[in-house]
């Protein structure tokens, strides 16, 4: 598929702004988020970079279909376009799924209203960006990433949804709402792994630490999300991500604010699963957290591991030594 952008120079700077201060920018040539923030970019591979700055378009997207204003008609072609690339570029457990929503999709995307003053050019940059990197992994940061764009596409698709359903585009509602199906199938497919290891990672904390996190979250929380939430055990890799992003110097409470105020939470299916991956983005965490939480634990621990690879390859060979060499000393038996 061809994608067309019409401001195409090179080291041009595309930015937008949602209604919680979230700069969504980005810089052509993969120049990250993380960059404005002054820290020291992760090593993170080209499809996982793509797909990090795709989900903020993604929510600049669906802020704009919430804004009931005919011009964001637009932002439907823009959404169809990225929803082509991810299933072109995405691996073989989440493609069916993944092609079945683009293609579902593309009758949400034709629309009575015209409205030709208005820019998709982000959306419309950011799949020819994850065209560019290739084919992502089904593990790793490429597969956490993958979880954390579906995530916010399945918000688009049901935002969507809403726009077309408020204007008696019936037909093209329900495709919104297949396409969200089909997302929301091919996330849980992406997600498992990462919010399974950061599950774990939240039961692991210590117990005062997770009541204060949990603590915050139920404070911050709208009631009705708040009830939804009243498990401990659903806020887990809520609790984790939070403190790994006080860890990276955040402000727990103040991130998490940011998070909610970002965009509505009603038609999330899980809204722990939506805030995490919003806090990872915000706070430039990897979206896959095995990786940072295992470095660590891996170099304090290999000193001891060569060393005792080193016994073990020196000691059977200091004994068996004459053993070997016996037979070639012995004369030949006929």
């Amino acid at each position: 598929m061809e994608f067309t952008v019409r401001d195409g120079g090179a080291g041009r700077v595309h930015r937008g702004r949602d209604r919680s201060g979230v700069a969504d920018g980005h810089l052509d040539g993969g120049q990250e988020e993380g960059a404005a923030v002054g820290r020291r970019r992760p090593a993170w591979s080209p499809p996982a970079r793509e797909r990090r700055h795709a989900t903020g378009i993604a929510e600049r997207a669906a802020v704009l279909l919430d804004s009931d204003d005919d011009e964001a008609a637009a932002q439907l072609v823009g959404v169809g376009e990225l929803l082509d690339a991810v299933a072109q570029t995405s691996p073989a457990a989440t493609r069916a799924e993944l092609g079945a929503a683009a293609k579902v999709f593309e009758r949400a995307t034709r629309s009575h209203v015209r409205a030709e003053r208005a820019d998709s050019r982000a959306l419309r940059t950011a799949a020819r960006g994850i065209i560019q990197a290739g084919s992502a992994l089904g593990r790793g940061e490429d597969g956490g990433t993958t979880a954390m764009l579906l995530s916010t596409l399945v918000l688009v698709a049901l935002a969507a949804a809403h726009w077309h359903s408020a204007r008696g585009h019936a037909q093209q509602a329900h495709a919104s709402r297949q396409a969200a199906e089909h997302l929301r199938a091919a996330y849980h497919q992406a997600a498992a792994a990462p919010i399974r290891a950061l599950r774990d990672q939240g039961r692991a904390l210590p117990e005062a630490e997770r009541r204060t996190y949990e603590a915050t979250i139920r404070a911050a929380l709208p009631n009705e999300e708040r009830r939804a939430t009243s498990s401990s055990t659903k806020t887990d890799a809520l609790a984790a991500t939070l403190a790994q992003a006080e860890q990276a110097g955040h402000d727990p409470k103040a991130l998490l604010q940011q998070a909610i105020d970002m965009r509505e939470l009603d038609t999330a299916e899980n809204t722990n699963d939506v805030l995490v991956w919003r806090l990872r983005r915000l706070a430039h965490l990897p979206a896959h957290p095995g990786e940072a939480t295992r470095r660590p634990q891996a170099s304090t621990s290999r000193p001891k591991t060569t060393a005792n690879h080193t016994i073990n390859r020196t000691a059977p060979t200091a004994a068996s030594r004459p053993a070997a060499s016996d037979p070639r000393n012995r004369p030949p038996r006929r």
